[in-house]
């Protein structure tokens, strides 16, 4: 099976992860005259309408506003009427709206930064080197694309946005895979640092570091100036994120106990965690390098599944979601669980089905908010039963034929069916009536449901296609998974 491309992935951005801290290269890709910036307002990117057209195999009718530095920069002014220096906005170690940081009080507990804009760094376009750390931006490194949350500033600032286009809900905007992976990256960073305004230790606001990739908490804020991953405020006790990892939270703790010199420090590092506070000032903790809260992806495995002779697929709905609406059966992977282990566990939970076999299909980066799809094939045993009363999480579930599915798939022909054709897809269903579902192009009455299925731009659709394609038939380079003999 040849690769699959979906829709908001394969994007062809230089990240640069490794000058997300350096100041001396961002400030210069800040102010570069090749700078574009993209625009987003409650999450909705500013776009720019265009005649449709099929690009790659997906419509495309809209393309994203960028604008160039001398306008953002405007914007970015509280007066509107001056140029903000680049310095201004990030500082030598990558560290957002530095001045802002630098006037507020470690001890304070309301967020400091709400009525900054959010500013990341999403890498570099057409670069042909890589830049040296501590470096400004040099022309072979691409032209630096950023995004920019200007929600705070939306009131005073909206007549000149409007100029360039108008927000538009992402799930609504169809733009070009390139663009479409640039606003997906920039939507799930974007919401990200909204939903993360407090440290998870000590309940103190954040701030973003690392060109808008990482979190850091206030408390490290210095007295004098700015602020420092490394050292503590001196004006107010410090956070445990100063001396020990966020990551694997749980368990760098314990280990701190560890290395602590003195029962007393053990004891009150106990009652501050099960208080959620963390009143340490300068004691004797053996330090590890200092804290930052990573980025977060939900990984979500989505399957198609078909039965024992793979000629029919398994799918689901929910109540909520519209008449004749069906998609394939997916769930969030849970700690300590294979992909495999994950598709097996939530179409036995949905569906009560067991799965054997399980082959990669493709993934879809989905930043609503922050999503990462894993499209799994897999083959159901033998004489499978659907039932739908363990976690009922789905209000029906059926397997449907080829046949039908290639129906659907034509979009010059609607599927309708009578509520007693669909329960024909039913594995109890008993009926002396052997008439095939009808596939016409006639007009939908309310004695007919009209079949459908996700749309192009999501993975379910891309997984159902190539099933029912025939897409689906590769060398086993793809397989994850076998079914145990204990599972």
């Amino acid at each position: 099976m040849s690769e699959v491309r979906n829709y908001y992935s394969g994007g062809s951005t230089n990240r640069l992860s490794w000058m997300r801290q350096s100041g001396t290269f961002l400030g210069s890709a800040l102010s570069s005259p090749q700078a574009r910036y993209i625009l987003f307002h409650n999450l909705k990117p500013l776009v720019i309408d265009q005649p449709s057209e099929t690009i790659d195999g997906f419509p495309v009718s809209n393309k994203l506003s960028s604008l160039p530095w001398q306008e953002v920069a405007l914007m970015l002014s509280p007066t509107g009427s001056a140029i903000v220096d680049p310095g201004e906005v990030v500082d030598p170690s990558g560290t957002m709206w530095p001045k802002q940081l630098a006037s507020h009080s470690a001890n304070a507990r309301q967020p400091v930064l709400d009525q900054c804009p959010i500013i990341i760094f999403l890498g570099t376009d057409n670069s042909t080197e890589h830049p040296e750390v501590d470096k400004s931006l040099q022309p072979g490194h691409g032209s630096p694309v950023w995004a920019i949350d200007v929600t705070p500033i939306y009131e005073r600032t909206s007549r000149t946005l409007l100029q360039h286009g108008r927000f538009l809900d992402m799930k609504k905007a169809t733009l070009a895979l390139k663009e479409a992976n640039l606003a997906a990256q920039a939507r799930a960073l974007i919401d990200w640092n909204l939903r993360n305004k407090f440290c998870a230790a000590c309940g103190r606001p954040t701030y973003s570091a690392w060109a808008g990739w990482k979190l850091a908490c206030t408390s490290n804020i210095q007295k004098h100036g700015g602020a420092d991953d490394g050292d503590l405020a001196t004006t107010s006790p410090g956070c445990v994120t100063n001396s020990f990892s966020i990551q694997n939270f749980w368990y760098v703790f314990l280990q701190g106990l560890l290395v602590l010199k003195e029962k007393s420090l053990r004891l009150k590092l106990i009652e501050s965690l099960m208080m959620q506070f963390i009143e340490l000032t300068s004691s004797p903790i053996i330090r590890f390098d200092s804290t930052v809260f990573v980025t977060r992806t939900d990984p979500v495995c989505i399957m198609g599944i078909t039965n024992s002779t793979g000629d029919s697929i398994l799918l689901g709905r929910k109540s909520v979601w519209p008449p004749g609406f069906y998609s394939c059966l997916a769930g969030f992977i849970e700690p300590g669980e294979s992909i495999e282990d994950c598709c097996r566990r939530e179409v036995l939970e949905e569906a009560g089905v067991e799965v054997n076999s399980v082959t990669y299909h493709s993934s879809q980066p989905w930043p609503f908010p922050g999503s990462l799809m894993i499209g799994v094939m897999g083959r159901a045993a033998e004489n499978p039963h659907i039932r739908l009363d363990l976690d009922k999480e789905l209000e029906d579930a059926k397997f449907f034929p080829r046949s039908l599915i290639l129906g659907v798939l034509d979009s010059s022909k609607k599927t309708e069916l009578t509520e007693d054709e669909l329960r024909r897809f039913d594995d109890n269903y008993k009926s002396s009536v052997t008439v095939d579902p009808v596939v016409t192009a006639q007009t939908s009455s309310s004695s007919k449901i009209h079949l459908t299925i996700p749309p192009p731009t999501a993975i379910a659709h891309q997984i159902i296609r190539s099933w029912a394609m025939n897409d689906d038939q590769n060398d086993g380079k793809g397989k994850i998974g076998e079914r145990r003999s204990n599972y």
